[in-house]
């Protein structure tokens, strides 16, 4: 077949989708959504990709069998820099950086060390009170109400400005050469 298992299995959104399913199973207390979830993570591990967890090794229930963990706190810079020497990932997805200089922070610990970094934001970054019932990007970022959604947007706008300074640098690169 000429058609690519790209195009049916996204394994970065797999694993990060199983990730959720994960969670929700837990909150509901579902164990056969948490199978479900489990086998998506599995589908992607067995087209071959893998999944690293930075963790501080205090709550690892419920990891997948197939990650990888690093036990490493986050937090101390110079642990994390150690723990990533001599490696790149494809993705890195941070999912609780809450504060803008968090953000900048990993934009200078994982530069050259990542093809793509995900910021996980939150829903609490847009628009109150909400106009309608759906979330999509096309709201403002503009929570008024809450200093949590108001920083989220701060995280928001500095991975965006990073990646904006990192584009236009490739573009000066490329008129140079």
């Amino acid at each position: 077949s000429d058609i690519s298992a790209g195009r049916f299995v996204n394994p970065g959104h797999d694993i990060e989708c199983s990730w959720f399913l994960m969670e929700e199973a837990k909150y509901e207390d579902d164990p056969e959504l948490r199978a479900k979830a489990m086998e998506v993570f599995d589908m992607a591990i067995e087209r071959g990709w893998d999944l690293t967890l930075f963790n501080r090794g205090q709550h690892i229930h419920g990891i997948p069998e197939g990650a990888n963990i690093v036990t490493v706190n986050i937090n101390d810079d110079e642990a994390v820099r150690r723990a990533m020497e001599g490696k790149h990932y494809d993705v890195i997805a941070q999912w609780i950086a809450f504060k803008p200089e968090r953000v900048q922070r990993d934009i200078d610990l994982f530069l050259g060390k990542c093809d793509q970094y995900i910021l996980i934001s939150s829903a609490a970054a847009y628009e109150r009170p909400m106009r309608t019932w759906r979330i999509t990007e096309s709201l403002s970022l503009n929570n008024r109400y809450w200093q949590y959604g108001r920083d989220k947007r701060a995280c928001e706008a500095t991975a965006l400005a990073a990646y904006r300074e990192k584009v236009e640098g490739e573009r000066r690169e490329a008129r140079v050469s």
